[in-house]
């Protein structure tokens, strides 16, 4: 495995020296290409491969150039009942060696939040729950630093089960942590210090997950969350400014707009994209908010029997691509790039990722290619980590 992401790096520069030299033609890796399976403990793993557990969550590009994700479950910490108890690791992906290993390891109980965030000191910071055992109610949760040389720190811990974990914050103009619960907005700072910053009204919740705020260029950070605002609405779309202050800025309407699905993305003109579901649709539809609060309603786009999973992602051609799950007579995970003017184009299906697998929110990798995970499936079983490059735009 290993060595075919090493050839993702090596295999380019041969194939143009060859091209010059030869008539012999090198094929390229596979699209997408699978650069580590995890492997579940129902399948013979080996010691290596049992280190990383398994569960595949949210892939990050680090300070140092190396790729940083989190698996949920371990392969080998059980509770008294048998059943696998947190014990999930850090893992880092080197592009240049091709080497993946085990950064850092949770104890019994500890289950690391699907995301992760670097951190403008050179760290990585992150979320977890904990609870006694695998069946038992949360005692806890909070957050994490982590040192690129595996020194964990919890910088937070709430004794109560609250939400932090649910959605992935963002980091703001300062480096604090923004972030979501159910019904709160926060911020944590670096050292831990937390603030209410929004409590939503009864009514209104941020869905868990996907629901995190986006910065934008003019410093201010945006988002959406889910139900009444008064009258026929559904949801809505907020602005947090550097100080603090919280403002409505859309009202979804239930009828023609729908709910918002997915968080905000950052379009190539600054402005911000995001997609929603209209009551009793068949389709998803795709807005788009400039800074100064008009909404514009790009039009519906998709297959039918299709759900989207996690939030896009801008690249550089200009295009958002997501991964989402067709429904029905089978599952099948689905790769797909949409034109900021709604324009939908299907690139993938089961993706040699598997399956019913949940993909992760894609990331726009060092090298302009597109990473994610799955959380099951893969040769092994336990997830994957593949590296995908969009096809040239038409």
């Amino acid at each position: 495995m290993n060595g075919d992401w090493r050839c993702v790096f090596a295999c380019a520069s041969m194939a143009l020296a060859l091209l010059f030299t030869t008539s012999h033609v090198i094929a390229a890796p596979a699209n997408p290409q699978v650069l580590h399976a995890f492997c579940h403990p129902s399948r013979q793993c080996t010691d290596a491969q049992d280190a990383f557990g398994f569960g595949a969550q949210d892939v990050i590009a680090g300070p140092d150039g190396a790729y940083y994700g989190t698996t949920y479950y371990s392969n080998t910490i059980r509770d008294e009942n048998g059943n696998l108890d947190g014990g999930g690791s850090v893992y880092r992906a080197d592009p240049l060696t091709g080497i993946v290993s085990v950064l850092y390891q949770f104890p019994e109980g500890y289950y690391p939040a699907y995301w992760l965030k670097a951190g403008p000191d050179g760290y990585l910071y992150g979320g977890y729950r904990h609870a006694i055992h695998a069946n038992a109610e949360w005692l806890s949760e909070g957050f994490f630093r982590l040192s690129l040389e595996g020194e964990f720190t919890i910088i937070r811990d709430e004794t109560a089960f609250t939400g932090f974990a649910c959605n992935a914050p963002v980091r703001d103009s300062l480096g604090n942590l923004i972030g979501i619960t159910p019904n709160i907005v926060y911020k944590v700072t670096l050292g831990g210090d937390f603030k209410v910053l929004h409590k939503l009204a009864a009514g209104q919740y941020f869905g868990c997950p996907n629901y995190e705020p986006a910065l934008a260029a003019d410093g201010n950070l945006y988002g959406v969350f889910v139900g009444s605002t008064g009258g026929n609405t559904s949801g809505a779309i907020y602005r947090i400014t550097p100080d603090d202050a919280f403002t409505i800025l859309h009202d979804f309407d239930a009828a023609t707009e729908g709910v918002p699905s997915t968080p905000l993305t950052l379009g190539p003109e600054g402005a911000l994209y995001g997609v929603s579901l209209p009551y009793d649709a068949a389709k998803y539809t795709m807005y788009r908010m400039s800074l100064d609060g008009q909404f514009t309603n790009l039009g519906a786009f998709g297959p039918e029997k299709f759900s989207i999973a996690q939030k896009l992602t801008l690249m550089p051609d200009g295009y958002f691509y997501g991964s989402g799950r067709s429904y029905g007579r089978r599952d099948d995970d689905i790769l797909f790039r949409l034109s900021p003017a709604a324009e939908y184009t299907q690139l993938y299906v089961n993706p040699g990722v598997a399956s019913n697998s949940s993909i992760s929110m894609m990331i726009r990798g060092f090298d302009n290619a597109l990473y994610g995970s799955s959380f099951y499936d893969g040769k092994y079983g336990g997830g994957v980590l593949f590296r995908f490059v969009p096809p040239a735009v038409q």
